[in-house]
Formats: C-alpha cells, structure tokens, sequence
C-alpha cells in the first residue's frame, strides 16, 4: 500500500484540485506577464517611432522656416539697395530741376526786356506751367519707383 492510499479520497481529490487550479494560476501568471511585456514591448517601439517623426517633422519645418526667413531677409535687402537707388535718382533728378529752375529764373529775369509785353506774359505762364510740370514729374517718378520697390519686396518676400 502506498502512502498516497492512506489519504482519504475527498481529500485526494481536493488536493488533486488545488494542484491543477495552483498550476493553471502559475500558467495564467506567466502567460499574462509575457503578453503585457509584449504590449508594453510595441508600445515602447510605437512611441519611439512617434518620436523620431516627431523630430524628423520639426527639424524639416524649422528648415523650411530658415529658408522663408532667408528669403525675406534678402527681399529686405533687395529692397533696401533699391530704395537708395530711388533715392539717389530722387536726388538727381531734384538737382536738374533745380538747375532748369535757375535756368528759367534767369529767362523770366530777361523777359521785362523784352519788346512786346505779350510775348513775355506769355512766356512767363509757360515758365510757370513748365516749373509746375516739373515738380510734379519729380514727385510721381520718386512716388511711382517707391511703389514699384514695395510691390517687388513682397513679391520677393511671399512664401512659395
């Protein structure tokens, strides 16, 4: 007889019980263990995966952000050296005027001498409109080049 046979059998069959329930318990353990290192396992794969394209879109956006800023900052540029070009052509074209002033000064100073007093009312108006026309060319070529530099600036500067 074996030592086993000497334990009543409800309580074989019990222990037999708790044996199988104790065995599927450490299955279940195990098993369980090993699917949340495997989930935990992807999702430590997936988060790393975000990360990386996380980085790689920021570091592709701050690249296209330097680039439209070193664009905007040559169109800047641009813009200011035409400004200094309109700017000087203002200038020059202000001492021409300037010396035709003093050029039709001198005609208007001569005219009194003149023999017929029509002839020099008539010329001192057409001096006077002449004088005005000037003034006014001026003013809208330096008006029209500032517009055109502008427009040319944020032409330059947009975003493609």
């Amino acid at each position: 007889m074996s030592p086993i046979s000497l334990i009543p059998a409800p309580y074989r069959a019990a222990a037999l019980a708790a044996a199988v329930v104790m065995t599927l318990a450490a299955v279940y353990s195990a098993g369980h263990q090993h699917g949340a290192d495997a989930v935990r396992k992807k999702w430590e794969a997936q988060t790393a995966a975000q990360a990386k394209a996380a980085l790689a879109a920021e570091v592709a956006a701050r690249a296209k952000e330097n680039a439209m800023q070193q664009k905007y900052q040559a169109a800047l540029d641009g813009a200011l050296m035409q400004q200094q070009k309109i700017q000087d052509a203002y200038d020059a074209a202000r001492q021409q005027y300037l010396s035709l002033r003093n050029t039709t000064a001198a005609a208007r100073s001569s005219l009194p001498a003149a023999a017929c007093p029509a002839i020099a009312d008539t010329a001192h108006a057409c001096l006077d409109v002449f004088d005005q026309c000037a003034v006014q060319l001026v003013d809208v070529a330096a008006a029209a080049d500032a517009h055109a530099a502008d427009a040319k600036k944020l032409s330059d500067a947009w975003p493609e």
